[in-house]
């Protein structure tokens, strides 16, 4: 007697779809504009203020430091911050902007640097 053959495993299942990208139209850090906000979940409570936005070129590769200052001001000013977020913004190379409630606070091309975190 032979042994049965293995069935093959079932196919695994179709990957969720991530959402369409939502880039920034029409902005510039120059024109002193936020990019639009990032869709919220729809279990998630409304942004509290103040919204911090680090906006950054991916070309660039600048994800990282991004995600570090981004890091830094929720470990200092966390008790105060209603949300920070990182948003990869390729339309303008070069980018790396900070954005508090609106405001651009930091702009990497008007000073010529990257901010500082102490």
């Amino acid at each position: 007697r032979t042994p049965a053959p293995c069935s093959p495993p079932p196919p695994p299942p179709p990957a969720p779809r991530a959402p369409a990208a939502r880039t920034p139209t029409q902005w510039r850090a120059s024109a002193a504009t936020p990019p639009p906000p990032l869709p919220l979940p729809r279990s998630s409570p409304a942004p509290r203020s103040p919204r911090v936005v680090v906006a950054y070129c991916p070309g660039c590769r600048w994800g990282l430091r991004a995600g570090w200052v981004a890091q830094e001001l929720l470990v200092t000013f966390g008790e105060v911050l209603g949300e920070v977020a990182m948003q990869p913004y390729g339309e303008e190379p070069g980018t790396f902007d900070v954005w508090v409630d609106g405001e651009c606070v930091w702009c990497r091309k008007k000073e010529g640097r990257f901010p500082e975190m102490k």
